[in-house]
C-alpha cells in the first residue's frame, strides 16, 4: 500500500507540472515481454512457446530534457531460465536502474515530424535475484574444489543495461514502442552458485525484448517534450 501511495503522489506532481507550463517533460510506461539468458548454461529451448515461459513486466518514469535527451528510472520483474537438457535453473529477478537516453532521429533530423522516435540508452543499477528451481545437484566440483550451492539465498549484482527503443506516437498522450536491451552483470552466479563462477571465466548477460505503452503527461493546450523537434524548442 505504501508504494502505491508514493507512486500516486509523484504522478500527481507530474500532472500538475504538465498543466502549469507550455511543455510537459514527464511520461511513464508499462511494459511486458521476455528475457533470455546468455551465460555458461546454453539454453537449447528457444521456441516461441519456450520464450513465453520467460516473462518480464516493468514500468519506467521518464523526464525528457530536450527533444533528443532524456533520463529516467526503470523497474523490471521477470524470470530468467535456461535448460541445456542436462542442467537448468529458474531465476526470479528484480532490476532497478536510472538511465540516460538519446533520440537518434531527433538528434540527426531537426524537423523530424514522423511520429517515430529511436532512442538509445545506457544505465547503471542493481539486480536482486533468487532461485525458484534447480535441476543441478546440491554441490559441484570446480578446479578440484567442491562448492555447495546456496540457491535458497537471495543474491544481488550491479548491472550495466544498454539498448534501443523504437516508439510511435498514436496520440497526444499515448505512444507504443518496442525496447530491446542487453544487461551486463558484474557477477557470474546467475545459475545459482554464490560468489563463484559456474563453468566460465566471464560474467553473465541477459537480453530482453519488451512491448511498451507510454502515457505522456500533457494537457489539451500543452505538448510533451518527446513530441517536439529542435525547431520547436530552440
Amino acid at each position: 500500500m505504501k508504494w502505491l501511495l508514493v507512486v500516486l503522489f509523484w504522478l500527481s506532481i507530474a500532472n500538475g507540472f504538465a498543466q502549469s507550463s507550455g511543455y510537459s517533460h514527464w511520461s511513464m510506461t508499462l511494459e511486458a515481454g521476455t528475457v533470455s539468458f546468455n551465460g555458461d548454461i546454453i539454453d537449447t529451448q528457444t521456441s516461441i512457446s519456450d520464450r513465453l515461459t520467460h516473462p518480464s513486466i516493468g514500468a519506467t518514469v521518464d523526464y525528457t530534457i530536450f527533444p533528443f535527451l532524456s533520463m529516467g528510472l526503470v523497474y523490471n520483474h521477470g524470470y530468467i531460465q535456461a535448460n541445456n537438457g542436462t542442467d537448468s535453473f529458474v531465476n526470479n529477478m528484480n532490476t532497478f536502474y536510472p538511465y540516460l537516453g538519446l533520440n537518434l532521429l531527433n538528434l540527426l533530423f531537426e524537423k523530424n515530424k514522423s511520429g517515430f522516435g529511436l532512442w538509445t540508452h545506457i544505465g547503471f543499477g542493481i539486480a536482486g535475484y533468487q532461485f525458484a528451481d534447480r535441476v543441478n545437484p546440491d554441490r559441484i566440483t570446480q578446479g578440484g574444489v567442491e562448492y555447495y550451492i546456496k540457491s535458497e539465498a537471495p543474491f544481488h549484482s550491479y548491472i550495466l543495461p544498454f539498448g534501443l527503443t523504437l516508439d510511435y506516437n498514436i496520440s497526444n498522450k499515448l505512444a507504443i514502442g518496442v525496447r530491446v536491451e542487453r544487461f551486463k552483470y558484474f557477477r557470474d552466479n546467475l545459475e545459482g552458485i554464490n560468489q563463484f563462477n559456474y563453468r566460465g571465466t566471464s560474467n553473465d548477460f541477459t537480453n530482453s525484448a519488451m512491448l511498451q505503452l507510454r502515457y505522456k503527461f500533457c494537457t489539451k493546450d500543452s505538448r510533451n517534450m518527446r513530441d517536439c523537434t529542435w525547431n520547436d524548442v530552440f
